[in-house]
């Protein structure tokens, strides 16, 4: 599977975003400078970063590598979703109207501010 450097560049600054770093901050804890995370980040730039770079920016950024290179990644497994599944719709059935509408209002907002 070739590697899409442009793919990587974005989820390299969507997973910075989520984590609420700078470039800065980000090459500190890499110990990588800001301007090769700033060439990482530049959707231009052909530059593939090597497993090892990958692997700090992820273990920085607390995802895992195959989410730098690929994006989410969901792994399903139906038997694990369909027991989480029951436990949520069992917690849901014990609210009453206000913390239903709560929780509904609260995973609405949760939804808009994540994309």
């Amino acid at each position: 599977m070739q590697m899409n450097p442009v793919l990587i560049a974005e989820n390299i600054t969507k997973y910075r975003l989520l984590a609420r770093l700078n470039k800065k901050s980000l090459a500190k804890s890499t110990k990588l400078s800001p301007n090769y995370i700033s060439l990482l980040e530049n959707r231009n730039n052909d530059k593939i970063p090597s497993m090892d770079t990958l692997a700090k920016i992820a273990y920085a950024l607390g995802v895992e590598v195959d989410q730098l290179l690929h994006g989410n990644l969901v792994v399903y497994d139906e038997n694990e979703n369909k027991a989480l599944t029951d436990e949520i719709v069992a917690e849901l059935n014990k609210m009453d109207d206000e913390k239903l509408s709560f929780f509904t209002d609260f995973v609405q907002v949760y939804g808009e501010y994540k994309d």
